[in-house]
């Protein structure tokens, strides 16, 4: 429970000291196509796993898709892809190295909008992709664990997110690298024939 704490202080202290601003801000939307590139690092039972992704999202079809390589300390390098079919209400884990396919129910699409139970935590300029953009922390806390998304003001577009466990010492967080408002690769959206 200490780390957690420490875990949420150290991210608002963070954001707090890049020249924070006063003015709360309105809840936002992302948009509705993009694809970002993030590398997202776990930590759990004194290990670590990382993850270099591309996540693209298109809401005209439907598809959300992030894909990319994993890292472990316990294992070697591993790609994966994970679709949501929002139209079909479908979850797909697709592991592309031993052609493998696990679909699951999902009624949920991805949540493209601040949510309405996300507190404001405060609002500071980062320098992203070279230009210094104004971007507001929101936090969400529910009985098992706690995270923080922080996006720019201007289009919603999520630079960072964290999150920790409640219940164990699991804690992650995702940096967006790079951003752009179009589909670049639609082949991500593809469904292999093996998943049939």
């Amino acid at each position: 429970m200490f780390q957690f704490k420490v875990f949420i202080v150290l991210a608002i202290i963070t954001n707090a000291l890049t020249n924070p601003v006063a003015n709360q801000p309105a809840r936002c939307c992302s948009a509705s196509r993009y694809t970002l590139k993030t590398d997202h690092t776990v930590y759990y039972l004194q290990q670590d796993g990382t993850n270099a992704t591309k996540s693209v999202y298109d809401a005209e079809s439907g598809f959300y898709a992030v894909a990319g390589t994993t890292q472990s300390a316990s294992s070697n390098q591993s790609s994966f892809r994970h679709l949501t079919d929002s139209k079909n209400k479908a979850f797909y884990i697709i592991n592309p190295d031993v052609n493998t396919c696990a679909i699951f129910s999902n009624p949920s699409g991805p949540e493209n909008c601040i949510h309405e139970t996300a507190t404001y935590a405060n609002s500071s300029i980062y320098i992203f992709n070279g230009k210094r953009i104004l971007v507001d922390t929101w936090i969400i806390e529910n009985n098992d664990y706690m995270s923080y998304r922080k996006v720019s003001r201007d289009g919603c577009v999520q630079i960072e997110a964290g999150y920790a466990m409640k219940t164990d010492t699991t804690h992650g967080k995702s940096i967006t690298s790079d951003y752009v408002e179009d589909i670049i690769d639609p082949t991500i959206f593809e469904i292999p024939s093996y998943c049939h």
